[in-house]
């Protein structure tokens, strides 16, 4: 399995922190955690965002997250990392990308816009973007929470951590005789959380959240199914899943590393820049 060569190179536990504003903090730090898109100005003025978006700051990549509902979309919209500009461009001709106003709680984000008919954005003009810190919608937070920081195992419930997906198989006995499990790179991750499952696709930054209730080693439940869990070992667990008459099977391994699902993601955006 390939190491990654990015490893999140902000606190993630500083991301999550409600920090309060301290009395020698600036307002021309560059941004680095998580920050909520929570309002707009733009051709009609200041308006409360109509659609939920993020954005993921650290030293070597900004990475943007759309949300609609339970699904989550991470990509590379920006191409440049956010660091502090300041509000005005160096000339009247320079229409780079700005940021300013910006610590660990908030940041500005304004550039130039050329959107010809949009609701919002203007045609030839400056939009502002205005983030904040620490505000999430009911799936974000159990998004974020997976994503940013290191699973615990929970010695109550054996479910509780990060998995990755190391193949599927349709004859389980044969699985149990047979098969071993290869170093292999993991495309496919789940968080098993308390009260959610996170599922990811680091290669394309897709995921999605559901509701979770579990039955002792027994079951899982989310996405409105009970998967009856078999266990292969303490580490490797075989979900059942159903297509057309015939029942399937995810096999999952746990994965007890310390690097978070967001610097895989991370890494694939850099290595394709």
């Amino acid at each position: 399995m390939r190491k990654p060569g990015f490893i999140l190179i902000f606190a993630c536990v500083a991301v999550f922190a409600q920090a309060q504003l301290l009395p020698n903090e600036s307002f021309t730090e560059n941004p680095r955690g998580v920050y909520r898109l929570t309002t707009i100005i733009g051709k009609s003025g200041e308006v409360i965002a109509p659609y939920e978006q993020y954005k993921i700051c650290t030293d070597s990549v900004t990475l943007h997250c759309s949300v609609e509902d339970y699904k989550f979309a991470i990509t590379q919209n920006d191409k440049q990392v956010f660091n502090y500009t300041g509000e005005n461009p160096l000339s009247p001709m320079e229409k780079k990308m700005l940021i300013y106003n910006s610590n660990s709680l908030q940041f500005s984000l304004k550039w130039w816009s050329t959107y010809p008919n949009h609701q919002i954005f203007p045609n030839n003009g400056w939009c502002i973007e205005n983030y904040q810190s620490g505000i999430y919608s009911d799936y974000a937070r159990p998004f974020f929470n997976a994503i940013m920081q290191p699973v615990k195992k929970d010695k109550k419930n054996p479910f509780i951590g990060k998995w990755r997906l190391v193949g599927m198989m349709d004859e389980l006995q044969e699985l149990k005789d047979m098969y071993k499990f290869p170093a292999q790179e993991a495309a496919s991750m789940i968080v098993f959380t308390p009260s959610y499952i996170v599922m990811v696709n680091h290669n394309n930054g897709r995921g999605w959240v559901f509701h979770a209730a579990y039955n002792g080693k027994e079951s899982v439940s989310f996405n409105k199914e009970v998967r009856k869990t078999t266990w292969l070992t303490p580490d490797c667990i075989a979900l059942p899943f159903t297509i057309d008459y015939r029942t399937d099977y995810e096999i999952w391994q746990r994965e007890d590393d310390e690097i978070p699902i967001i610097s895989h993601i991370a890494d694939r955006f850099v290595e394709n820049r």
